[in-house]
């Protein structure tokens, strides 16, 4: 005897319905997560700029950047982005990136100063007087 189509549409409506279900629930987490991308200020990109100022004839910069640690034996003050020729350097970094600068003063005489910038607004400026004196400056991108 061929089998009862009862019986085999009983397990289609399952099926169907937990098919249905997971498709509902998949839809509703894709949902939730690109709000989540949408709002969430970590993702929304930051200008950080890092400028030198002083009167030393001769520096050593350090400075952090997305791309890592990085340090310029005797640079000139002020720094300049090579591409542009516009006064310092410029990145964009995210809420929670750590902007790191320090500039030494590599003679007996002048002053250095180190500056950051976070989306034009100055968050950090430090001087350093001392002969072979150090300035660093260190800031959180809100």
């Amino acid at each position: 005897m061929p089998p009862s189509r009862r019986g085999s549409r009983h397990r289609e409506v399952p099926l169907i319905t937990i098919v249905a279900v997971a498709v509902a629930i998949a839809a509703v987490l894709s949902l939730l997560w690109l709000r989540r991308g949408s709002v969430d200020s970590s993702t929304r990109p930051h200008s950080v700029t890092y400028r030198t100022e002083g009167t030393a004839a001769t520096t050593t910069v350090v400075f952090w950047s997305p791309n890592g640690t990085h340090k310029e034996t005797g640079a000139v003050i002020p720094l300049t982005t090579a591409a542009d020729n516009t006064l310092g350097l410029h990145f964009t970094m995210y809420s929670g990136n750590s902007a790191d600068l320090t500039v030494r003063n590599e003679t007996g005489i002048g002053a250095v100063t180190c500056v950051i910038e976070v989306d034009g607004t100055e968050t950090t400026r430090k001087t350093s007087t001392d002969p072979y004196g150090t300035a660093h400056c260190k800031a959180t991108v809100p």
